[in-house]
């Protein structure tokens, strides 16, 4: 897993990457346990640092999969990486406004599963929590969250592409440390292997100079290292956002980390 990666569309090597994202988990995780001064889904002081501490052990469960070059399946734990990562940032623009937001929306799919479980005699609600969950449902004073494209946009333009503890974000890395940028490259790169593209076959299987094809474990492409790349990119977003919103981790440390990686932002 040493060699130069120069051949990689990403021009950064492996061991480079694992390091980043290493020490990005470190940055929460050697402040852990953390007092937290809410009690329940509403309250935005227990559940803002509880998305923070989730979207870092998706990272590090991400990394365990690394040195056996499980692509495919840390691609699916990126997806669900940036989602944290949007959905805490979306809502740290505004708390007191977004918060409920996202738990109507939350609470419709809650209410859409139960009622699906119900058709075969079981619920996943009790009776207080889906009488929670309609009642929500039925508050015309708040609105539902925005899209995922919609959320990663509103981000961008809240922070100006100027996050905490950097100058504004310019050229190709607009295209990495922005939440549209994530954005494309999470869902447009990563959506063959989510959605069973028979596309993303390709690393299992392979066909020899003399015509014969086996099918195998999974192989490495230059794409291989994508999914922790841009898994480590997800959480640097994450965490510099958390430095103004919540106080943690420093904004200082979150950039010294990516920086030492792979250099400045300014290109």
């Amino acid at each position: 897993m040493g060699e130069d990666m120069t051949s990689s569309p990403f021009q950064i090597d492996a061991p480079v990457v694992k390091t980043w994202g290493t020490e990005l988990v470190q940055l929460v995780t050697r402040r852990l346990p953390k007092q937290a001064k809410g009690t329940g889904i509403e309250d935005w002081s227990l559940i803002g640092p509880a998305y923070v501490v989730k979207a870092t052990g998706t990272l590090e469960s991400m990394f365990m999969l690394f040195d056996a070059q499980r692509t495919s399946d840390a691609t699916l734990l990126l997806r669900s990486l940036y989602e944290n990562v949007l959905v805490f940032a979306w809502i740290g623009i505004d708390p007191a406004t977004n918060l409920p937001r996202w738990i109507k929306s939350a609470c419709k799919e809650a209410v859409k599963a139960d009622d699906d479980w119900r058709l075969i005699g079981m619920s996943l609600l009790d009776s207080r929590n889906r009488a929670y969950a309609e009642q929500k449902l039925k508050d015309r004073n708040v609105k539902f969250a925005p899209d995922n494209l919609q959320m990663a946009e509103a981000i961008d333009d809240h922070w100006q592409r100027t996050y905490p503890g950097q100058p504004k974000i310019t050229g190709t890395d607009r295209d990495f440390l922005t939440f549209r940028g994530l954005y494309r490259h999470v869902y447009r790169l990563g959506s063959q292997g989510v959605h069973q593209d028979p596309r993303s076959l390709g690393v299992f299987h392979t066909t020899d100079a003399t015509g014969f094809t086996s099918v195998h474990t999974e192989g490495r492409d230059k794409w291989y290292l994508y999914p922790w790349l841009f898994g480590d990119h997800a959480l640097t977003l994450g965490l510099a956002i958390a430095s103004s919103v919540l106080g943690w981790p420093g904004a200082d440390d979150v950039w010294a980390v990516r920086e030492a990686a792979f250099g400045s932002i300014e290109t």
